[in-house]
């Protein structure tokens, strides 16, 4: 039904980094959610490094086929910290001109700590280049259609992966209705309320407890701050936690509240008429994160 509708939709891929030496040309060139900045991720994340100078010789995706999940594909391999500290690898993407886009999970395992780690790529066995890498307690990353995690991706970065029950996608044309349930697809939520060891897949319901949602409705609002936000001041979902049988994807459950009065309906202009934001709450050891998306409901 709708897990599988969405495990065939998507596929995920992730991380990779290397040492620099003068003889080799690689290089990262961005993580692909946001402009060029220091490579992050949270504990549990799919995290998405786009790599220059590897992979001359891949001309299609290789994609990990086995659970758990390998620490080696296509040649490619990623470590942190050390070079024996291999993490799982889900993907390896030649997208062109010289650019590949690996996809690993981030280890649960990694010390909170310690915020900053040395993440390496090796291909062929030698480790080609390294960067420093930013660990966060979580990082909530809504998918959406044009992230470089979906296997089919498409240009449009404003449609996020929020579906009816059905398994269809929610759109303008296709869209939410009051008091309705709906799923929202994301990762970074880092540890859920039970352990679960990287690499493998979910055998079951496990939450994220501390999860809240925030609804806002209007034309084109943007997501507000909720990570300080009390849990009167927000609404807990009717879960929040990983997909069963899957590998770092998380799935949010919840109901449309009711509509005001007025609503604007969808247009060329209003792309979206309710805001909903996902946040987890500043820790002793990180400081939360949030993310949002527009949907449109059917007045």
């Amino acid at each position: 039904m709708l897990k599988k509708a969405i495990a065939m939709s998507f596929l995920f891929i992730c991380l990779l980094v290397q040492f620099a030496f003068a003889q080799n040309t690689a290089a990262i060139t961005s993580t692909s959610y946001d402009p060029p900045r220091i490579p992050e991720g949270a504990l549990g994340q799919l995290v998405p490094f786009v790599v220059s100078g590897i992979g001359k010789q891949l001309f299609n995706r290789v994609v990990a086929n086995q659970l758990p999940l390998p620490t080696t594909l296509a040649g490619v391999s990623i470590a942190i910290d050390s070079e024996t500290n291999l993490i799982p690898l889900l993907s390896v993407e030649p997208v062109g001109d010289g650019v590949t886009i690996i996809t690993a999970q981030i280890p649960y395992e990694l010390r909170l700590q310690i915020p900053f780690h040395v993440v390496m790529i090796t291909e062929d066995g030698k480790v080609v280049n390294s960067t420093r890498f930013n660990l966060l307690e979580n990082n909530i990353h809504i998918l959406r259609n044009c992230d470089a995690l979906l296997a089919e991706r498409g240009a449009d970065c404003s449609l996020s992966l929020v579906y009816h029950l059905n398994g269809t996608q929610v759109t303008a044309e296709n869209p939410a209705k009051p008091d309705e349930h709906l799923v929202i697809y994301a990762v970074g939520l880092g540890r859920p309320d039970n352990p679960v060891r990287t690499g493998v897949a979910a055998d079951g319901l496990n939450p994220v407890s501390k999860l809240r949602l925030d609804f806002v409705f209007g034309g084109n609002v943007r997501p507000r701050d909720i990570r300080r936000l009390n849990d009167a001041a927000t609404i807990k979902p009717n879960y929040a936690g990983l997909v069963p049988g899957l590998v770092g994807l998380y799935q949010i459950n919840f109901q449309v509240p009711s509509l005001p009065s007025q609503l604007p309906k969808c247009d060329e202009l209003t792309k979206s008429n309710l805001t909903i934001t996902l946040g987890l709450p500043p820790s002793d050891l990180r400081g939360g994160s949030f993310d949002g998306v527009g949907i449109c409901v059917a007045p």
